[in-house]
């Protein structure tokens, strides 16, 4: 069956914005998402291609006036009449959509252990501790590799020191291996123990990264994964670039950690609109906001006293890790979750 392309219509913006983020999470290569804000442009696309188009919305007057395929996600469930029920959980309207469609669910694999890994915060530095938490996880379920895209990288050689490891290998040099068999060799050189995982060399200056390009970052993330064969990167991204949004879309999961204060909000509807002046839907759709946690305060500086490796074994830590990445769905009240609120 040909692939179908989805248009995302709500006037629930950011309704619309958290579902299209869960669906697109489903790497369903049956379905292609785009998140419209347009009506009229909805009803311009369905008009004039020839592909099969289907409008998902909580329009009732778009779904009356529509001459083609219409879905309407509202208080009534009747596939007949293509009508989803918006209040159960995300779950269960992703498996009606792929009913009324036609389609069967894929086998999925579990993600948690795969992949590119990214955090980022409108705020700065508060993604470094989520982040080394989240690769001393994933580092007991499979190989992990700590990346740190920041312009001042939390760097040390083995074990927590309040003294900077200064390395004699640059991550920039890694990048400009013009083989795959020279890559292989020269990895060793440039990976260190981090606790359950391994930690990549960061960058010797922020210069350097703010001079890579994104198929440079694309290709070396391709590398450590297959050449290197590592199951998952965990990336922290802290330095603003021209590059910086096509640099988060590299990633299979991108979680944006903010403040849940008065600033905090700010930055955060900042961020957004950001998102939209550049009409990177599929970011949006990536970004998973969580806040920064209140036992960071607490943890922080018990963290820095503790080996690496204990990290893995505080059951509490672990716990708070599972949640995150395992985490899928949406509450009963019909809004799909906002990733640990």
């Amino acid at each position: 069956m040909k692939e179908t392309i989805i248009l995302l219509y709500f006037l629930q913006a950011d309704y619309g914005r958290r579902l299209l983020r869960f669906l697109t999470r489903k790497k369903n290569k049956q379905i292609r998402l785009e998140l419209m804000t347009e009506r009229e442009r909805v009803m311009w696309r369905t008009e004039t291609e020839n592909q099969r188009i289907v409008v998902l919305t909580d329009d009732e007057g778009l779904y009356a006036e529509a001459k083609k395929e219409v879905i309407l996600l509202g208080k009534a469930d009747d596939r007949r009449q293509k009508k989803i029920l918006q209040y159960q959980r995300a779950e269960g309207i992703y498996e009606d959509l792929l009913k009324i469609l036609g389609y069967k669910p894929l086998e999925e694999q579990k993600k948690i252990q795969k992949g590119v890994i990214m955090f980022f915060s409108p705020e700065g530095m508060i993604v470094t501790e989520p982040a080394v938490m989240t690769a001393q996880y994933l580092g007991t379920k499979g190989r992990c590799l700590f990346v740190s895209l920041s312009g001042f990288p939390v760097y040390f050689d083995g074990e927590f020191s309040k003294d900077p490891h200064w390395q004699k290998r640059d991550i920039g040099e890694l990048l400009l291996c013009p083989s795959e068999k020279l890559f292989s060799a020269q990895l060793p050189q440039y990976v260190y123990p981090f606790g359950s995982a391994d930690m990549l060399t960061p960058f010797a200056h922020y210069k350097d990264l703010l001079d890579c390009g994104i198929e440079d970052l694309k290709k070396l993330f391709e590398r450590l994964l297959t050449i290197g064969e590592y199951d998952s990167l965990v990336v922290e991204m802290g330095a603003l670039s021209e590059s910086l949004m096509e640099f988060m879309v590299c990633a299979d999961r991108l979680f944006v950690v903010d403040k849940r204060d008065g600033f905090g909000d700010v930055r955060k509807k900042v961020f957004l609109h950001y998102c939209e002046m550049e009409k990177k839907n599929e970011l949006l759709a990536l970004a998973e906001f969580i806040p920064e946690w209140e036992e960071i305060q607490n943890w922080r500086e018990n963290l820095c006293t503790l080996p690496l490796v204990e990290w893995s074994q505080n059951n509490q830590l672990m716990s708070r890790m599972e949640h995150l990445l395992e985490k899928e769905g949406g509450p009963e009240d019909g809004c799909v979750w906002e990733d640990m609120e």
